[in-house]
């Protein structure tokens, strides 16, 4: 009686640690899933970061270039007014003296 009971004992005993040992195979799966999702995270994130600061960097290029050449074609049209108004301001003048002498 005492070798079946004992017996029992220990088939209880080395099934309870057959289940602390899967528990802890759980946790410990479940701690290493948890460690690559971090990792997965992280990289997303640094990943997002270097590409936010291409496009960053290739909107301020690309701001640079517009403003350059909204800056030469505005200094192209004050240069073209100023040579109009060098080659034509007698001519003005003398349209403005005449309409005055005129009386209109």
């Amino acid at each position: 009686m005492k070798s079946t009971l004992q017996e029992i004992l220990e088939v209880e005993k080395k099934a309870q640690e057959r289940t602390k040992e899967a528990l802890l195979y759980k946790q410990n799966t479940i701690d290493e899933i948890a460690d690559i999702r971090k990792k997965l995270a992280e990289e997303k994130l640094q990943q997002a970061e270097i590409k936010i600061d291409e496009l960053k960097k290739k909107s301020e290029a690309d701001t640079e270039k517009s403003l350059s050449s909204s800056k030469k074609n505005c200094e192209e049209t004050i240069e073209s007014l100023d040579l109009k108004s060098k080659n034509s301001s007698d001519e003005w003048v003398s349209a403005i003296v005449k309409r005055v002498l005129a009386g209109e």
